[in-house]
């Protein structure tokens, strides 16, 4: 995903996690079928710092969502962190235990030891790692959709919109900033925000639409890169309008009755 993104938060954040994946397989090859004490302790220090923060990342998203229930379905939060820091604990504790097998080890047999050496099957196995590893990232490159594009088909669009809309048009910002317009009719537009739209965040504060009485303005895709021309605002002066706001995240939506023409912004940060 770091080749493919244009976020420079996620661009950063990806550089900086990127070596501990790439640490840990290497170490852990070595533990695995070199018996290497030192490596397989290497792992098991890793995997119970990565493990570990992956339960603490778990008790900071429960202790948020005790004391601001916001009626969403915690699993989709909680699960993947408990299970994924279940794992490497278990796993780091299987890397401890060969390390220190492979230490008593060596320690009573330390004449007849030879220091394990790569052979070739090491080549062919970081040759078979390098080209899954590519294959892997020209996938996601070619799978993964633009950062902006116009008239476009509705399933061609990095968020969720009315599968009956036309002439469809988005953009992708920094930092999970998106804003989408697209022709629809009235009824469409207003069943797809009462089906919930945005986050499971603003969809759970079952805002309500509301009839334009004043000119509304809402940011158009246009206004998150330079690339694109048009006008960075579009203000309605009759139809519905959708806002949701809380500290710094934000959705809103907006339906222009004279053109049949509706908007989507959102921001999570």
């Amino acid at each position: 995903m770091v080749a493919v993104t244009w976020n420079p938060c996620s661009l950063i954040g990806g550089a900086i996690l990127l070596p501990i994946p790439v640490v840990l397989s290497f170490h852990q090859f070595r533990g695995t079928f070199h018996a290497n004490e030192s490596a397989a302790l290497t792992s098991a220090k890793i995997l119970f710092a990565v493990g570990g923060f992956s339960l603490f990342c778990f008790g900071v998203t429960l202790s948020n969502l005790l004391f601001d229930p916001l009626g969403i379905p915690w699993g989709s939060y909680l699960i993947p962190p408990l299970l994924f820091g279940m794992v490497a604990l278990v796993f780091g504790w299987f890397n401890l235990r060969w390390s220190r097998q492979m230490k008593s080890s060596y320690s009573q047999n330390s004449d007849s030891v030879d220091k394990p050496r790569f052979l070739l099957r090491d080549l062919l196995a970081g040759l078979i790692a390098i080209i899954a590893v590519t294959l892997m990232t020209i996938y996601f490159i070619q799978s993964t959709l633009p950062q902006y594009a116009e008239n476009v088909p509705a399933n061609r669009v990095p968020c969720r919109i009315p599968a009956t809309a036309s002439n469809v048009s988005y953009c992708q910002g920094g930092r999970g900033t998106i804003a989408c317009e697209f022709t629809i009719d009235e009824a469409a537009f207003i069943k797809w925000v009462d089906t919930g739209i945005g986050s499971f965040e603003s969809q759970a504060a079952a805002v309500s639409l509301q009839p334009i009485t004043a000119p509304f303005s809402i940011r158009r895709y246009n206004n998150l890169s330079s690339d694109l021309n048009g006008s960075d605002y579009v203000t309605i002066l009759e139809g519905l309008y959708y806002r949701w706001r809380k500290e710094d995240r934000g959705v809103y939506a907006a339906f222009d009755r004279s053109s049949n023409r509706a908007y989507y912004y959102a921001h999570y940060h």
